[in-house]
C-alpha cells in the first residue's frame, strides 16, 4: 500500500505516492531516499504542478490557488489523508478542500521531516522539469536521522563538505548495517520452520550459521564437532 504525500518544491508543488514499508523504520527513512534507483523502489511521482505565488497554499482567506486545488482535487478525491509538510499547508487544504491531511506519525517527530528531506534529495530524479532550479540548498539542512547516523559513526562534516555523494554513502552504509541486523533473523526464522526449529536450541549467531552451513552444504568449510 502508499500513502499520498505533498511536497513544496522550488517552482510549485508535487504529489507522490511513498510506500507504506518506508514507515515501518522510522529512523531509516531518510537513507531510504539517498539513491535514486532504490528510491524507485519505494516512491511514485503522481503529478506536478508550477505555482507562481506558493504563499497562496497559506493563505486561509484566498485558499490553496487554483494549480494547487486542481492537482489535489485530481489525485486526492477520497478518503486516504494526504500526507502535508506543515500545520499551516494542512489547516488551508482541509478547510478549502475538505481533504484530510497529516503531520504528526504517531509519538515521533522526526518521521515527517525525514520523510520530507527524503523525498528532495531525490526530487530531480522524479520531477524533472525542477533539474534546472535544484541547488544544494533544496536538501540541507540535513535531516535529523542523517544527523544521527554521523553521530553514531562518528563523523564530523560540515554543511559545506556535504554533497550527493557523500550522502549517498552514508545512506549505504545505514542501509547495510540494517540488513545485516535483520536479514539473519528472517533467516533464522524461516530456517527454523523447516529444520527442527533448532535457533531455539542454538542461539549463538555464529555457531547457528555454521550448523546451518553443515545441513544446507555438508562438505562446506564449517568442521564442526557436534559432541563438543
Amino acid at each position: 500500500t502508499f500513502r499520498r504525500t505533498l511536497l513544496e518544491t522550488p517552482s510549485g508543488f508535487a504529489i507522490f505516492y511513498v510506500s507504506e514499508d518506508v514507515f515501518k523504520q522510522p529512523r531509516r527513512i531518510w537513507a531510504r531516499f539517498t539513491d535514486e534507483m532504490d528510491a524507485h523502489e519505494v516512491v511514485l511521482a503522481l503529478g506536478f504542478v508550477n505555482v507562481h505565488d506558493k504563499s497562496v497554499a497559506r493563505n486561509s482567506y484566498d485558499g490553496t490557488g487554483q494549480e494547487l486545488s486542481s492537482l489535489i482535487q485530481d489525485l486526492c478525491a477520497h478518503k486516504t489523508k494526504l500526507i502535508v509538510q506543515d500545520y499551516a499547508l494542512k489547516s488551508v487544504i482541509k478547510k478549502k478542500l475538505k481533504v484530510k491531511c497529516c503531520t504528526k506519525f504517531s509519538n515521533d517527530d522526526d518521521v515527517l521531516g525525514n520523510l520530507m528531506w527524503g523525498l528532495k534529495n531525490v526530487l530531480h530524479e522524479f520531477i524533472p522539469q525542477e533539474k534546472d532550479d535544484l541547488t544544494k540548498e533544496n536538501y540541507l539542512p540535513m535531516s535529523k536521522g542523517l544527523q544521527s547516523a554521523l553521530v553514531s559513526y562518528g563523523i564530523s562534516v560540515s554543511l559545506g563538505q556535504m554533497d550527493r555523494k557523500f550522502v549517498n554513502i552514508l545512506g549505504y552504509l545505514v542501509n547495510l548495517d540494517w540488513s545485516s541486523s535483520v536479514l539473519p533473523i528472517i533467516f533464522r526464522k524461516s530456517f527454523d520452520r523447516h529444520v527442527c526449529r533448532i535457533g531455539k536450541l542454538i542461539e549463538d549467531k555464529v555457531l547457528y550459521a555454521k550448523v546451518v552451513g553443515q545441513i544446507l552444504v555438508p562438505g562446506s568449510i564449517f568442521q564442526i564437532d557436534f559432541y563438543e
